[in-house]
């Protein structure tokens, strides 16, 4: 990685399917041992984060086998000017307002991990868990709204909205890779307030959570 005054670069090396051409669901033969799937949302993800950054992407690779290279070119901005706090006189201090608690559910964990720090970065306080059985062990007085994918590996976000939803009311937005008109509807028969189609855009994510929880 090398940064300079206006603008910095970073290079990283992946598998380019032979397929790629940076749209959603494209995917190359899956050699991957783990048995691990996906919906070929990564890269698309990764192509539409950086171009709200206003953020560039070159991709090259040798052929098959030979691994791939990626660049991304993006602006720089200076630093500002660190300047001392100003002293302000002791007053009381207003009771602190209430952080909404997020339980999400994902189990694609590297996604999960993005998730996570965007959504913590943003105010909110995040339990994680990866499966239905361990979303449904967390004791439903400790999350104010649920954030589930419906794919779940042992059965799907629709089933633990339905479950959940035994024990009172849930305030709860569906994460999905396909969003027919039949997809939303059974989100909605489900529980689930909000229906929002993957690749995610994190405005309109942040904006569901909002309205759901009444703010941060």
């Amino acid at each position: 990685m090398s940064v300079g005054a206006r603008a910095c670069s970073y290079t990283f090396r992946y598998t380019l399917p032979k397929s790629f051409v940076g749209q959603p669901f494209e995917q190359g033969k899956n050699d991957n041992a783990t048995g691990a799937k996906g919906l070929g949302l990564g890269l698309p993800i990764c192509r539409g984060i950086l171009e709200q950054h206003d953020a560039t992407v070159l991709a090259s690779s040798q052929g098959p086998g030979k691994g791939a290279r990626f660049v991304v070119e993006m602006e720089a901005i200076e630093p500002p000017a660190l300047t001392p706090p100003t002293p302000t006189p002791p007053s009381t201090p207003a009771p602190p307002s209430k952080t909404l608690r997020v339980l999400l559910v994902e189990d694609h964990k590297d996604t999960a991990e993005i998730f996570e720090l965007l959504l913590r970065r943003s105010g909110y306080e995040v339990r994680v868990t990866h499966s239905l059985q361990s979303a449904l062990a967390v004791d439903r007085g400790e999350f104010d709204v649920l954030l589930s994918d419906v794919g779940l590996t042992d059965g799907s976000g629709l089933d633990l909205m339905r479950t959940l939803r035994k024990t009172g009311k849930v305030k709860g937005i569906a994460l999905s890779g396909f969003g027919t008109e039949e997809d939303v509807r059974a989100s909605k028969e489900a529980g689930f307030a909000a229906h929002i189609t993957k690749p995610v855009n994190f405005g309109t994510l942040l904006e569901a959570i909002a309205s759901l929880g009444g703010g941060r």
